[in-house]
C-alpha cells in the first residue's frame, strides 16, 4: 500500500523576492502620491525623493533578474534582499506621516524578530514550529506576515492552510493578504483545490482590494491551476486583469 509523500520544506525563492518587489512597488506609488501632497517642507521633499530614486532602481534590478529566463529559482545576492522590510527607505517624521510609513517604521525589537524569522525559514529546521506559529497572532502585520511565509511558503505546512486562508480573507493588513495569497498558492500548486481556488477568486475580484493583493492573487490562481510560472507576470503600479483571460481561469473555481 503507498503512503502519500509527506510535503517537505524548501525554501521558495521566487516567491519571496515576488512578495518583496511588490512591496518595493507599493512605496514608489506611496512616495509619488506623498510628494503631490500640498505643504510638503523641502527637507521632507528631499528626504522621499532620494527614497524614490533609491527603491525604483532597487525595483528595476528585480525586475531585470525575474526577467530573464534562467531566473527560476532565484537567488537574490547576499545584502540586495532581506526579510526585515526588502528595500523600503528609512522615512522619518513629517515624511513618514505623508507617506504612510507612520505605522511601518522598523523598531529594533521588530527588526530583530523578522531576521530571526527569515533565519528560521532559510534553515528549513522545524524545531521552532510552536515558537513561529505563535506569531501568527503578532499585533504587528510585518512578523504576521513574515510568520505565515515560513510555516506555509517555505516549510509547506498544510496544517497551517486555513491560516492562510483566513488571512486572504480578514486580515486587516494588505501585506498579509498579499503574503497569504502568495503561500496558498504555493502550496498547493498545480492541485486545481476548488477550496483554496474559490478564496483566491474571491480576493481577486473583491472590491476595492488592493492592487498588490490582486496581483498576489492573480499568480496564485495560475500557479494553482497549474500554468507557467515561466510566464509570471510581474508586480506593476496598477494591477489590471488580463479580461480574455480571467473568463477562463475564474470560471473554473469562482463562486457565484
Amino acid at each position: 500500500m503507498m503512503t502519500q509523500e509527506k510535503p517537505y520544506p524548501r525554501f521558495s525563492h521566487l516567491h519571496e523576492v515576488l512578495d518583496g518587489a511588490a512591496s518595493l512597488q507599493r512605496v514608489i506609488r506611496e512616495a509619488e502620491e506623498a510628494l503631490l501632497q500640498p505643504g510638503l517642507i523641502e527637507s521632507d521633499r528631499s528626504l522621499l525623493e532620494s527614497a524614490l530614486t533609491i527603491t525604483r532602481e532597487r525595483l528595476a534590478r528585480v525586475h531585470a533578474m525575474l526577467s530573464r529566463s534562467d531566473a527560476i529559482p532565484v537567488q537574490m545576492p547576499e545584502g540586495e534582499w532581506t526579510e526585515d522590510a526588502p528595500g523600503l527607505p528609512v522615512v522619518a517624521g513629517a515624511a513618514a506621516t505623508a507617506v504612510g510609513f507612520g505605522g511601518r517604521g522598523m523598531l529594533d525589537d521588530e527588526r530583530a524578530v523578522l531576521q530571526d524569522l527569515a533565519r528560521l525559514g532559510r534553515s528549513l529546521q522545524l524545531g521552532d514550529l510552536s515558537s513561529v506559529a505563535q506569531r501568527l497572532s503578532d499585533q504587528r502585520p510585518s512578523v504576521r506576515a513574515a510568520a505565515l511565509r515560513v510555516l506555509v511558503l517555505h516549510w509547506r505546512l498544510p496544517d497551517y492552510a486555513d491560516q492562510a486562508i483566513w488571512m486572504l480573507a480578514s486580515d486587516e493588513e494588505s501585506d498579509c493578504r498579499r503574503a497569504a495569497a502568495l503561500s496558498l498558492g504555493s502550496l498547493f500548486a498545480g492541485s486545481r483545490d476548488a477550496r483554496v481556488g474559490s478564496e483566491l477568486a474571491a480576493a481577486l475580484t473583491r472590491l476595492n482590494e488592493e492592487d498588490e493583493v490582486q496581483w498576489a492573487c492573480w499568480y496564485a490562481l495560475h500557479e494553482l491551476d497549474g500554468g507557467d510560472t515561466g510566464e509570471r507576470p510581474l508586480p506593476d503600479a496598477r494591477f489590471k486583469m488580463p479580461e480574455r483571460e480571467a473568463g477562463d481561469l475564474l470560471s473554473r473555481y469562482r463562486r457565484d
